[in-house]
């Protein structure tokens, strides 16, 4: 019976012992959103070739949503961008691509980096001004483009994060098919991203 007695007193000592070796398990993930959407302010450096480079301002938006928990997503982004060259003359731009976003470090960090590859169409309408007695003439396309680049989130609470800073290159093909190369065009841009669930 003594026997017995201190075989339960070892088993009782062990038990908390083993207890705490166990390996704690890993807290749910609740920094990585399913799906986010992003809407802000966008500048474009354009440059059409045919004369110097000059930007425009408007807007994007951008839809994301994340296949894996920490480090890929699927991203939708459209944009509109607008330039007066003088009271007669314009260029509007539109595109809409999309692509992979890869997070290097995650989504667990106040700031979240990542880039992207994107893929899509681009939509140009652009006016002429009046010069030298000919009259303004209105020109429009719709080509491939392409862009590439990365940004910068600021987390601000599970729901909302501030778009820090995105910077892409993009090409775009509007006029090719008379002679001009295409275009190489700088994008800059800022806005409020609204988080939606937790990534499983």
């Amino acid at each position: 019976m003594t026997r017995f007695a201190g075989l339960l007193c070892v088993l009782a000592l062990a038990v908390p012992a083993f207890a705490q070796d166990k390996p704690k398990e890993k807290p749910p993930d609740t920094w990585t959103p399913k799906y986010d959407i992003t809407i802000g302010y966008e500048y474009r450096s354009y440059y059409p070739n045919t004369m110097p480079r000059f930007g425009t301002n408007g807007w994007t938006a951008t839809l994301n949503y994340n296949l894996f928990r920490h480090f890929l997503g699927v991203v939708v982004d459209a944009t509109g961008t607008y330039s007066s060259q003088n009271p007669d003359g314009y260029t509007d731009i539109y595109t809409l691509t999309a692509g992979p976003r890869i997070y290097p470090f995650g989504h667990r960090h106040k700031f979240t980096v990542y880039g992207e590859a994107l893929f899509g169409d681009g939509y140009i309408r652009t006016k002429l001004p009046f010069n030298g007695g000919f009259p303004g003439t209105l020109k429009t396309d719709n080509r491939y483009t392409l862009s590439g680049g990365g940004g910068v989130d600021y987390r601000l609470n599970e729901r909302w994060s501030l778009r820090a800073i995105e910077f892409d290159y993009e090409s775009t093909r509007f006029f090719t098919s008379t002679g001009i190369s295409g275009q190489s065009n700088y994008r800059l841009s800022f806005g409020v991203t609204r988080r939606f669930g937790h990534k499983q």
